[in-house]
């Protein structure tokens, strides 16, 4: 069974990167000319090198347009970039493991694709993720060229490896807010509490162009994250495996069916796209399990009652991801917290009945799971969960070991307001 679930989570993954998502929007060639089409639009951390587009939805066909084709292209109502020759630098800020012991400044110039995070009057903001990390880019409305907004890191050994920060950025930023008369007390405040980060460099921006209204409200639509609660019905088997020549082994126990709930959270990798999360549950759930064994010659009865808090973490992946209906598919892992409610082993002979303490079972076990599921209309979700134990419910015994297997049928609401898209 665990073979089983790591052959389909492998396909599944494959599945899932494969996928094309391609969507309404245009490309500006470096000739000059105009496409309107559909973009493919993919889970990405990156900024991307080419860009996939089709004349119609209809057509199989795609073409491919790398960088040096193209000039500009949007992605209607979700993203734009623009083809840029311009200043990289190449300080590994991104991992703190890999910073170096002295200021570096190395920098080289490369055409990219930066894409834009905020515009106005008098500046406009982008950003460039590469291997290495992310910048930040500025473009006054009378430069020619964006010009990288500079925030370095070193290591100070002389002083304990301390961690040396260099914010330029807010210099750099300072500087356009006075070429533009913004009032200097408040941008100030601003600045100081200011991180390098889309949101933080985004309302600065705002505040150079005098927006009233911050692009990040038109954003608000896409939520990265949404709650929900469901409940619905838990059928577990539970049986112990391993030698044959074991009492225990010879019990045969029935099934649970009993409810189960649930709430958590969804969070996406890019709510824009809406197509890949991850999802963190807390479930609740009782097993209720009899068996009977004939090994000996007097029969024996097994009753085992036990609650579940079961905490899971799995990646989802909507293979359809319309606005009405979503088909979901994905797989991960739980850690489960046992309590035993009952443990016996009752023997029955001629006038006598006699109880006996069960075997040992683990407060703390963990399971691998796999999901599907479909969405309807933002709201209501139907879903099926199939789980396998990675650690044996009872604690080692050399000669035997156990094993749960889950299926789950639950039905969900999401708290979260209707996402738009």
């Amino acid at each position: 069974m665990k073979s089983l679930f790591a052959i389909l989570f492998s396909l599944f993954a494959i599945l899932c990167f494969g996928q094309k998502n391609f969507q309404e929007g245009f490309i500006v060639t470096t000739a000059g000319d105009t496409l309107r089409g559909f973009i493919n639009y993919p889970e990405r951390e990156k900024n991307p090198v080419s860009v996939e587009f089709k004349q119609s939805l209809q057509n199989s066909s795609s073409q491919t347009y790398t960088v040096k084709d193209t000039r500009f292209f949007e992605i209607t109502g979700l993203e734009q970039y623009i083809r840029c020759t311009c200043n990289i630098s190449l300080d590994n800020r991104g991992d703190i493991n890999k910073l170096s012991d002295f200021m570096d400044t190395a920098n080289k110039t490369e055409t990219i694709l930066l894409r834009k995070i905020a515009s106005g009057n008098n500046v406009q903001l982008f950003s460039y993720v590469d291997e290495i990390k992310t910048r930040f880019y500025i473009q006054a409305d009378n430069a020619t060229i964006p010009k990288e907004l500079i925030f370095r890191m070193y290591l100070d050994l002389e002083n304990g490896a301390r961690v040396i920060e260099r914010p330029d950025y807010k210099n750099q930023l300072k500087q356009y807010a006075t070429t533009f008369n913004i009032n200097p007390s408040s941008f100030q405040q601003k600045l100081e509490k200011a991180k390098y980060n889309v949101a933080d460099l985004r309302a600065l921006v705002n505040l150079i162009n005098n927006n009233t209204e911050s692009n990040a409200d038109a954003e608000k639509k896409f939520r990265s994250i949404r709650f929900f609660i469901n409940a619905g019905l838990n059928r577990a088997s539970f049986q112990f495996t391993g030698s044959k020549d074991f009492g225990a082994n010879s019990f045969s126990f029935s099934t649970s069916n009993l409810p189960v709930f649930a709430i958590g959270f969804d969070g996406f990798f890019n709510p824009k796209i809406g197509r890949a999360f991850m999802r963190q549950e807390l479930s609740f759930m009782i097993n209720q399990h009899n068996g009977q064994s004939t090994y000996y010659s007097i029969p024996e009865s097994y009753y085992l009652k036990q609650a579940i808090f079961s905490l899971s973490s799995s990646y989802l992946y909507n293979l359809y991801n319309k606005s009405s209906v979503k088909v979901f598919v994905g797989a991960g892992a739980a850690i489960n917290f046992t309590k035993t409610i009952e443990n016996k082993i009752e023997k029955k002979g001629t006038g006598y009945t006699s109880t006996v303490e069960g075997y040992d079972f683990r407060s703390i076990t963990m399971s691998a799971l796999g999901r599907a599921g479909v969405l309807l209309v933002n709201q209501w979700e139907v879903s099926f969960t199939a789980v396998v134990s990675l650690v044996p419910p009872t604690e080692n015994y050399g000669a035997f070991s156990s094993e749960y297997l889950y299926q789950q049928l639950k039905i969900g609401y999401l708290l979260s307001r209707k996402r738009k898209k």
